[in-house]
């Protein structure tokens, strides 16, 4: 279960199944994102992937049933192959060369990914990734990055911070007053519509401080 953490009373937003078949060293998995608040099963969003040892994305298929929108996402012989069907029925197609470059992550990745990864970020070395924007038939560049270690609810923990190293902005942006009270409309709004929310922004001081373009 997904809860809306910024209210003094918890808000149930979604409610998510995962299914997984192993095979080998190959994973089936299926992820659905449930209303809860509509008839029993009915799913937002479904995601489908097919890994390699875990997280090495093969096929990553996503389906929007509110909107109608579509995507997928091959990665065979060095390349990404994307497909996207809009709304209106419209169709968005592809090809990144990805080769032997930067690991490529989803959402439905980024733990297990870093859990694979963990000593390698204990000891202080950055993880270059490219991030699947599917909407966009794209990658993004990104860097997980060990920035400190501390105590979360007494537990020992670290902060991973994700640093981009392209325009598109996921992270790390700071917004007050009105400004953070737009973004969380939006981004509430975007989630009801079965669709993630990302952010662009922009650092002139090497990623200190971040302005907030929009969303």
């Amino acid at each position: 279960e997904l809860f809306d953490p910024s209210g003094a009373e918890k808000k149930l937003l979604y409610k998510v199944k995962r299914e997984e078949i192993i095979t080998g060293d190959t994973t089936h998995a299926r992820i659905g994102y449930i209303d809860p608040l509509a008839a029993p099963g009915t799913e937002l969003v479904s995601e489908n992937l097919v890994l390699d040892k875990g997280t090495n994305i093969l096929r990553y298929v996503v389906a929007r049933s509110q909107t109608g929108e579509s995507g997928s996402l091959e990665i065979k012989d060095g390349k990404a192959r994307f497909s996207w069907t809009n709304k209106d029925g419209s169709t968005d197609n592809s090809t990144e060369e990805v080769g032997n470059g930067p690991d490529i992550v989803a959402g439905p990745t980024v733990v297990a990914y870093l859990r694979s990864h963990w000593d390698r970020l204990i000891k202080g070395e950055e993880l270059d990734v490219r991030f699947v924007a599917i909407e966009k038939s794209r990658t993004v560049g990104f860097t997980f990055k060990k920035v400190a270690e501390l105590n979360w609810n007494g537990t020992d923990a670290i902060q991973i911070r994700l640093k981009p190293s392209s325009f598109v902005i996921a992270a790390l942006v700071k917004a007050e007053g009105e400004v953070a009270d737009r973004v969380k409309k939006t981004v509430e709004d975007l989630g009801s519509r079965g669709y993630r929310a990302l952010g662009v922004a922009r650092s002139e001081d090497d990623g200190a401080t971040w302005s907030l373009l929009g969303i």
